[in-house]
């Protein structure tokens, strides 16, 4: 789609720059940067926003799904202030959403958001990752229909599938137990009583000191 002229321009810097997209305008007959980006996506946006404050709509543009992405978590961010982890979580998730990309907002439906899950499952990746993901897409949807970007969401008619754990925990029976018991002379076995007994990890049994043990009061 053809700029308006003086829309300005975004270009990629060489060399490894943490933010490689420059948006220039073009003022007095020289370039001026107006903002440097991680992404072409934050560049064209805040090319959108900057050319919206100064009257150069360009016609017929239509938000696509990173567009969607890239407006929304500096939203919620601000608004929420969630944590570095879950922050790097919604970008882990927005990753697995390539399809959707370049796709204009209005024309994804179930079963484009549907395959997502679909494809994910294939990969043989877990349950959690699934609900993140569809966690991620629901937040998004709601700021969409908050903006009217959309006027339909579909993301809580996805199917996630049965939580099948991969290797599901046994607790030690009570025959496997007093097996230890009776063969408590073997180096190692007392270490495995400990962790049934206690309930502690192995990182925490391996961090304990003398200082953290009370025989006297017997724990």
């Amino acid at each position: 789609m053809r700029k308006p002229n003086g829309y300005g321009s975004i270009k990629k810097l060489s060399g490894n720059r943490r933010r490689p997209f420059v948006f220039v305008i073009t003022k007095d007959g020289k370039q001026k940067a107006m903002g440097y980006f991680c992404s072409q996506v934050e560049a064209e946006i805040y090319a959108a926003d900057f050319n919206k404050k100064n009257n150069k709509i360009l016609h017929g543009h239509e938000i696509i799904f990173s567009e969607l992405f890239y407006r929304w978590l500096p939203f919620y961010i601000d608004k929420h202030q969630p944590s570095k982890s879950t922050i790097n979580s919604y970008h882990n998730s927005y990753k697995h959403c390539l399809s959707l990309y370049e796709m204009p907002l209005k024309k994804i439906k179930y079963y484009h958001l549907q395959d997502i899950i679909d494809t994910v499952k294939r990969k043989g990746l877990s349950y959690s990752t699934c609900k993140k993901i569809r966690s991620t897409l629901s937040l998004m949807f709601k700021y969409a229909l908050m903006m009217e970007y959309v006027d339909k969401n579909y993301v809580m008619l996805l199917n996630l599938g049965k939580n099948k754990q991969k290797r599901p925990h046994k607790p030690f029976t009570r025959q496997k137990i007093n097996k230890l018991w009776a063969n408590i002379h073997i180096e190692g076995v007392d270490t495995i009583l400990i962790l049934i007994y206690t309930g502690m990890r192995v990182g925490e049994l391996l961090n304990l000191t003398k200082d953290n043990i009370y025989l006297r009061q017997k724990y």
